[in-house]
């Protein structure tokens, strides 16, 4: 059996980033019996090596040994905003030294998905509606197939096909 851990950053409460990648997830990769999804929600982007989320991710690797950790984010406004640039920065390194694979979503995941800009308050709502179309809204194979970090894009795919097998 193998394990794919993804850290988001929304809380388990609002659990929203988890509806966008499981829709994208069935929709392009077979999913059976030898593969496990399971999400860490690290309850905000700066909380990504948080005790918590570390003690977690120590916790579903013990009970799966074939298990793959993706940090699964939003870039934010990494074309504009210095603290954003670091933040995203020092994810991607932390990820790197820990041979955790990175996605992102650049700006966030809803203007991957739905080209637009979501209020927080109206994110839960967004999600639900958008687990309901017939299709991944705005994103296809190839705006989720992107290497460089460019808007309404994400790589995704790039990452999941890595660690498993396209239908």
């Amino acid at each position: 059996m193998k394990q794919l851990i993804i850290c988001v950053e929304t809380s388990k409460t609002a659990a929203t980033d988890v509806l966008y990648i499981d829709k994208t997830i069935k929709a392009f990769y077979r999913i059976d019996n030898n593969i496990k999804l399971s999400y860490i929600f690290c309850e905000g982007k700066s909380k990504y090596n948080s005790k918590s989320v570390i003690s977690e991710i120590k916790d579903k690797k013990s009970k799966i040994k074939d298990s793959i950790i993706i940090y699964a984010f939003d870039t934010d406004a990494i074309d504009s905003n210095t603290n954003d640039i670091k933040l995203t920065s020092l994810i991607e390194s932390y990820c790197v030294e820990n041979n955790y694979s990175f996605v992102w979503f650049y700006r966030d995941i809803e203007e991957v998905f739905l080209h637009q800009s979501i209020d927080n308050t109206k994110k839960v709502e967004m999600a639900k509606k958008f687990s309901n179309l017939p299709n991944l809204g705005f994103a296809d194979e190839k705006s989720l197939s992107f290497s460089d970090k460019v808007r309404y894009k994400s790589n995704l795919l790039v990452v999941l096909d890595k660690n498993l097998i396209r239908k």
